[in-house]
């Protein structure tokens, strides 16, 4: 079987410490990128077939208005035929303290279930407290592992701590 990394990033205004500045990269999909080379898994970008605003405020209003409607945005791209993969790293940015709705649609269209599910999330400092237990309502047959975290703001530096994250990676327990 192989191992798939699936992950949603976004660029333009991203929140960094406390300030919004524009990135041409998004911080999740710096992450995937350091992942892939790591572990030579197949990469798939998630995204949504209409862009989330450049904007920041725009994104966010966006975004939780998705959460709260519990909207599935179509995405952009084929999916990946899933069935050949047992383990899957997931990546992306978490909106309003879960895994955002375009990462739900992936999940769902592509019926991922009884699949080994490694998260790696970003975040400017909201946490991830609901998103394991999120994950576990969309795919409640699939084995979610512990997650890597970080400040999105760190994204680029690290890469040690991923290895090392690698190297542990362990179950969270229900």
């Amino acid at each position: 079987m192989k191992t798939l990394i699936a992950y949603f990033s976004r660029t333009g205004e991203n929140y960094f410490n406390g300030i919004v500045r524009d990135i041409k990269k998004g911080n999740t999909e710096i992450l995937a990128e350091h992942l892939q080379k790591i572990i030579k898994a197949d990469i798939f970008k998630i995204e949504p077939l209409v862009p989330y605003s450049d904007n920041y405020r725009e994104c966010c209003e966006q975004s939780h208005k998705e959460k709260i409607e519990q909207k599935r945005p179509p995405l952009k791209s084929d999916l990946p035929d899933t069935a050949n993969y047992d383990t899957i790293f997931l990546g992306f940015p978490c909106w309003w303290g879960t895994v955002p709705m375009a990462v739900v649609t992936f999940l769902e269209a592509n019926r991922i279930n009884g699949k080994k599910i490694i998260p790696f999330v970003t975040h400017e400092g909201s946490g991830i407290e609901i998103i394991l237990k999120d994950l576990k309502k969309i795919c409640p047959n699939s084995e979610i592992y512990e997650p890597f975290e970080c400040l999105g703001s760190n994204a680029s530096s690290e890469k040690e701590k991923i290895q090392e994250w690698l190297n542990s990676c362990q179950k969270k327990e229900a």
